[in-house]
């Protein structure tokens, strides 16, 4: 019996010790950029993890209420999970590494190998009239087709169509094509290896490409997420907070 109240006492205590730091944080105190990524990029590990709008029938008349019950388990989940959110920005880190990093070798073994190769190996420069077409038509049969029309220059009533000629700023034929790569390959077997190297440097930059960010928005900058894996560190390290026997217990 003596054993049974100790242990129950030990977790009373602890439990009392968490609830008072959960009750201790102020997301308000939380720098303003820090808050937004947290929520807006990694909110789906923790805001979403009770039924809130449920609760919201039960304080129908108690609005004041309401807002507490809502704060106290927002601060309870984000603290249920915060070695999840370390885990989580720490993964997206490592990946956005991996990726400037597969770029930049590829980048830098395309710049020695195209000036010695030939230009056919490249992506064709295309137009601001296909740039548009590229960045707007999603229909294959649609792109096909503009294809077709930016090869006449002369509109219908017999002016030039200048949007045909002027070079595209963004798709200006400066990458390797793989088809094209591949079929000058098939004519000078010499460079084969050449093009062996190429490849999986090539297959390594689309491969971490097409890994998700556990983020929200693949566009979340490397900047933000670092200054919220250095927020989350430094904060579970001032709050001294158990995980691992904080969710057994709960």
């Amino acid at each position: 019996m003596e054993l049974r109240k100790f242990i129950k006492t030990t977790i009373r205590e602890y439990l009392n010790e968490n609830i008072s730091s959960i009750n201790n944080i102020d997301f308000n105190t939380f720098p303003n950029d820090i808050l937004k990524t947290l929520e807006d990029e990694y909110g789906h590990y923790y805001l979403n993890n009770f039924d809130w709008n449920s609760k919201q029938d039960e304080f129908l008349d108690n609005p004041k209420g309401f807002r507490e019950w809502l704060n106290f388990n927002k601060k309870e989940e984000f603290i249920k999970n915060l070695d999840k959110l370390i885990q989580k920005t720490r993964q997206d880190l490592i990946l956005l590494i991996k990726r400037r990093n597969a770029d930049k070798t590829l980048k830098e073994f395309e710049e020695l190998i195209i000036p010695a190769l030939d230009n056919s190996i490249l992506v064709e420069p295309l137009s601001k009239f296909m740039e548009f077409a590229l960045l707007n038509l999603h229909n294959t049969k649609e792109i096909e087709q503009a294809y077709i029309e930016a090869k006449n220059i002369i509109d219908k009533d017999g002016s030039l169509n200048y949007g045909k000629i002027t070079p595209s700023t963004i798709f200006t034929g400066d990458d390797i094509s793989l088809p094209n790569f591949e079929r000058f390959v098939s004519k000078n077997p010499e460079y084969k290896g050449v093009f062996n190297d190429w490849k999986k440097l090539f297959d390594k930059s689309i491969e971490l490409s097409v890994i998700e960010l556990n983020a929200f928005r693949e566009s979340t900058p490397y900047e933000k997420i670092r200054n919220l894996y250095n927020f989350l560190i430094q904060f579970r390290s001032k709050k001294k907070i158990k995980q691992k026997d904080y969710n057994q217990e709960t």
